[in-house]
């Protein structure tokens, strides 16, 4: 097997139907996400980065907080950013 076939076979695009499986099992989570914003009185936009091998990140749009891991292994952290223009 080629290396060029091993790639396209990792970045396989889901069909239309996996992908609404997914979106569908994903319902709930962001229903639960939905509840902890609203408890906390957030009102901004958030964003959130996942993958399968435990990365992610959590932000607030207008916060230089970060709540974060690089992988199941690590432990999970907040930060805070230190802007400063230069």
């Amino acid at each position: 097997m080629g290396k060029n076939q091993i790639i396209q076979e990792e970045s396989k695009e889901l069909t239309q139907e996996e992908f609404k499986e997914l979106a569908n099992d994903l319902k709930p989570v962001l229903k639960s996400m939905e509840a902890v914003l609203k408890k906390h009185n957030i009102e901004c936009l958030t964003s959130t980065c996942m993958s399968t091998d435990g990365y992610f990140n959590f932000s607030l749009h207008d916060s230089d907080w970060e709540f974060k891991r690089t992988n199941s292994d690590t432990k999970m952290l907040i930060c805070k950013s230190i802007t400063e223009e230069v």
